[in-house]
């Protein structure tokens, strides 16, 4: 209750494409380097490359021709440097499309999923011309899974060809 008309199953022309994860929170990988980058750190250029082969290596097919990053007003410069040196390294564009609308509660912080999809479903907006191919949607952490999923059928409803999820890192299995 609480969503307006929105009932049932996401469409599967507005849904997210399957995607991929550098890393678990709390790893002995890359999740603690992404932790510190959202403490404040930066993002070493060895995190990216490994994002970048990750790509390469997971072939989406079809294959990404333009990359966007989920904003944020907490870390507003982390996602957008991810996804701009991810962009660069694919040569592919970065194509700044989205604006982050207001602010809710962090994810983890809503005791079910219909709590995390309130809390996200009128947080973002397009505000740009969206191409209509392929885009690789970058953000640092998932964990609800909610916000790539509002993300994409945004952009999925704007025009977009498939959206396929990349994170730094996420929260649980």
């Amino acid at each position: 209750s609480g969503l307006g008309d929105l009932r049932g199953r996401i469409p599967p022309g507005e849904q997210a494409a399957p995607g991929r994860a550098l890393s678990r929170w709390g790893d002995g990988g890359w999740g603690p380097v992404v932790a510190r980058a959202r403490a404040g750190g930066d993002l070493p250029p060895e995190l990216l490359a490994a994002a970048v082969t990750l790509v390469e290596e997971w072939a989406p097919d079809p294959a990404p021709s333009w990359v966007t990053a989920v904003p944020s007003r907490r870390r507003p410069g982390l996602v957008p440097a991810a996804a701009g040196a991810i962009a660069a390294a694919l040569d592919l564009p970065l194509v700044t499309c989205l604006e982050r609308r207001s602010d809710g509660p962090p994810q983890h912080e809503a005791h079910n999923s219909a709590q995390q999809v309130r809390n996200v479903l009128d947080a973002f907006a397009v505000a740009g011309p969206v191409p209509p191919g392929p885009v690789l949607l970058v953000d640092d952490l998932c964990d609800s899974r909610w916000t790539l999923t509002v993300v994409a059928r945004l952009l999925r409803t704007a025009g977009a060809g498939p959206v396929l999820p990349l994170v730094l890192t996420k929260v649980g299995g």
